[in-house]
């Protein structure tokens, strides 16, 4: 809490102290469809594939 970092493709931490964060989130809703269930091939979504 109170300490954002940032984890790259490699794994690599980055911590910077005393900054704020946030993520957008706008984009997430298209990744649901009408029975609320996670479909990240759904068109417009844009969650990385695990």
């Amino acid at each position: 809490m109170n300490n954002p970092s940032e984890v790259d493709a490699s794994g690599n931490v980055t911590v910077r102290q005393g900054i704020n964060s946030a993520q957008q989130t706008h984009q997430i809703p298209a990744c649901f469809g009408r029975d609320n269930k996670l479909d990240r091939s759904r068109a417009g979504c844009v969650l990385p594939k695990p």
